[in-house]
């Protein structure tokens, strides 16, 4: 016969403890500790480059090949590439780094709820490729609108439009006028060691507000808007942000076409620095990706009155322009020269316990009003993200053996652990039994909705003591 015994004590804060006796007749005393640690965790990021082509808008005739070419090139170099269409489930832009969205089906485009994604997607980090064309034709005509439609959408006001028109070069082109060579970059990463690209057939893009163009035509590039050619150095790549994301816009859905032009026997994206370009804004270590702790929408496990912090790290950074950092917790408005924060090159910290003083299950806003690198390349505003405060211990209840209780024999010990707002992070389980530490990554121990089981039984060497 072997008699449980069961203790339950919380330590202070968010961690907790459990302590379960066993008493046999012939054996020394066993025991079994369940510790808990508060811990933060960082917005998960992929070692590998994920990249997804998202076609739920449709393609543009003569689209598909385009995409086969550019997924072998991507994945050459070692990324991992989805192509997502309407028949696609349950996958999610959120998962990946990069989404390019090619040139839209004039009959589909952007559903609404569509745009919805796009946008909640770049708001939290992600990087959208945006392409569109040249006008003069009333099915182009039209599949510019949609890409408009998802440009000028009222939750966001990005600063970039698609222009009906189509852009030509009278004296620096490849074959013919429309195929114009593009030598105008602005330093920027995604136009790092370039020198020309060759467009055909590309349209233009107007700025404003955070729009930035970082490709232009020449002197004598023109725009043809049918009703009026206007030589005006045409923008045809521009990027802007929304949250903590980028969004990027190319005027020509040919930049990567891999079919040779007119009688030419190399292929497009293979002429001047074409493939470059497209290796650029398809790194995943080119555009910036932030790191937060707490996480988004995560929790503040610590105990009453213990120090923590907002931490916020930034790769592909360079460092942040001091001068122009602004953040918030809740109310409070903040910038460098506040005592509470401190700058290190590509991060920050803000002492949000020496702050504020929250208390079980408040919630804490955390914003980034305007962050800036020393070159003025990733600029990002008005990012904000809720964090709830956690300080009570997870409970356990229902443990087996029951608690003092006689019993001849057990297969596995389990007890129930709930906690109501963060959950419990099994990554901090451990598990001292005989003075042998274990943790959940033991694959007899197994944690399934609520419930935590050991699968050993009473004579397993385990609970056997020295």
């Amino acid at each position: 016969m072997i008699l449980s015994r069961l203790c339950i004590k919380n330590n202070s804060g968010k961690g907790g403890e459990i302590k379960i006796k066993w008493f046999g007749f012939n054996r020394v005393l066993l025991s079994f500790f369940i510790l808990f640690s508060a811990s933060f965790c960082l917005i998960a990021q992929d070692s590998d480059c994920r990249i997804a082509f998202d076609t739920r808008g449709g393609l543009y005739p003569f689209g598909g090949p385009v995409l086969d070419t550019l997924v072998e090139i991507l994945e050459e170099v070692g990324s991992y590439v989805d192509i997502i269409d309407s028949t696609s489930i349950d996958i999610c832009i959120n998962t990946y780094h990069i989404c390019y969205l090619p040139y839209p089906d004039y009959h589909i485009g952007f559903t609404t709820e569509h745009i919805r994604e796009i946008q909640n997607y770049v708001y939290y980090g992600g990087l959208i490729i945006v392409t569109s064309d040249h006008s003069h034709v009333g099915t182009l005509d039209s599949a510019i609108s949609l890409v408009n439609n998802l440009l000028t959408d009222s939750v966001w006001n990005i600063g970039l439009i698609s222009n009906y028109d189509c852009a030509y070069d009278p004296t620096d082109f490849y074959y013919g006028l429309e195929g114009i060579l593009i030598h105008q970059f602005e330093i920027h990463p995604y136009t790092n060691l370039l020198d020309t690209i060759v467009l055909d057939y590309s349209g233009s893009i107007s700025i404003s507000g955070q729009g930035r163009a970082i490709a232009r035509g020449d002197e004598d590039t023109y725009r043809d808007t049918r009703d009026s050619v206007i030589v005006s150095f045409p923008i045809v790549l521009a990027i802007s942000h929304y949250g903590i994301g980028v969004i990027l816009l190319i005027s020509d859905c040919n930049l990567f076409n891999p079919d040779p032009y007119l009688e030419d026997s190399i292929p497009f994206l293979r002429h001047y620095k074409n493939i470059r370009f497209a290796l650029s804004i398809f790194d995943c270590a080119t555009t910036p990706h932030f790191y937060f702790q707490p996480s988004i929408h995560g929790f503040i496990s610590c105990g009453p009155g213990s120090e923590f912090s907002w931490d916020v790290s930034i790769s592909n950074y360079g460092y942040i322009n001091p001068e122009l950092l602004e953040l918030s917790v809740n109310e409070h408005h903040l910038t460098t020269g506040s005592e509470y924060v401190e700058v290190f090159d590509s991060s920050f910290l803000v002492a949000i316990s020496q702050l504020i003083d929250p208390k079980h299950g408040d919630t804490i806003n955390l914003c980034i009003e305007n962050i800036v690198d020393v070159d003025s390349f990733w600029p990002f505003d008005s990012f904000s993200y809720i964090v709830v405060v956690d300080y009570e211990a997870p409970v356990f209840s229902e443990p087996f053996p029951p608690h003092d209780t006689a019993v001849d024999w057990f297969d596995s010990i389990s007890i129930e652990i709930s906690d109501s707002l963060a959950g419990m992070d099994t990554s901090s389980l451990i598990l001292i039994i005989n003075g042998d530490t274990f943790t959940i990554a033991e694959e007899w121990i197994t944690y399934s909705g609520s419930r935590l089981v050991i699968h050993q039984s009473a004579g397993d060497s385990i609970f056997l003591a020295d």
